[in-house]
């Protein structure tokens, strides 16, 4: 099973931004500091947190662990698998020996033209007027398009009610945000 970790950024201090900058390899913290405060504070903890994991996994320094990024984006290393997401003032990891997916939104209004563009029949016919129920697919979809590594543009394909073969969509709500997790049984 994957494990999750978690930040809450109003808790974070711009003393340990700094400190986890520090930790980064060169090619990750130059990505970093091109980035606009708000999304350099969210992917550096999303890096703390990753790196964080793939310490307790390899027994490794965090200066030795080399994040990586594909040609589309997706985070790597060889110490093992992870996946990053943010909302709001959240930022999760999840973290496993196998391929996984992760996605936190914070519960608020639904975009109805998102469900119409990107929801099974099957899905829409479970919203309803709940927000909870909206988000609950949408970061549903999400995890398990980067589980796959497909990404954003795997979301019209990808239905969270008939999982493939061998996958475990977990999905938990606490306190106003929704965290799916996609993993291999």
């Amino acid at each position: 099973m994957a494990g999750l970790y978690e930040l809450d950024l109003t808790q974070v201090s711009e003393a340990e931004i700094q400190q986890w900058i520090a930790e980064m390899d060169d090619a990750s913290r130059s990505r970093v500091l091109s980035l606009g405060k708000k999304r350099m504070r969210e992917s550096v903890a999303g890096d703390h947190l990753a790196r964080t994991a793939l310490v307790k996994m390899s027994g490794k320094a965090a200066q030795e662990i080399l994040i990586r990024r594909t040609e589309t984006g997706k985070p790597y290393a060889d110490e093992g698998c992870f996946s990053i997401s943010h909302s709001g003032e959240t930022v999760v990891c999840a973290v496993s020996e196998t391929p996984v997916g992760v996605d936190v939104e914070r519960i608020r209004k639904s975009p109805a033209r998102v469900a119409q563009r990107y929801f099974t029949e099957a899905e829409r016919g479970r919203l309803e007027t709940d927000e909870t129920e909206f988000w609950r697919i949408w970061t549903g979809k999400e995890a398990l398009c980067k589980l796959t590594g497909e990404g954003l543009a795997g979301l019209k394909h990808c239905d969270t009610l008939t999982l493939p073969e061998g996958v475990v969509l977990t999905t938990t709500i606490r306190d106003d945000y929704v965290i799916a997790v996609a993993e291999l049984d």
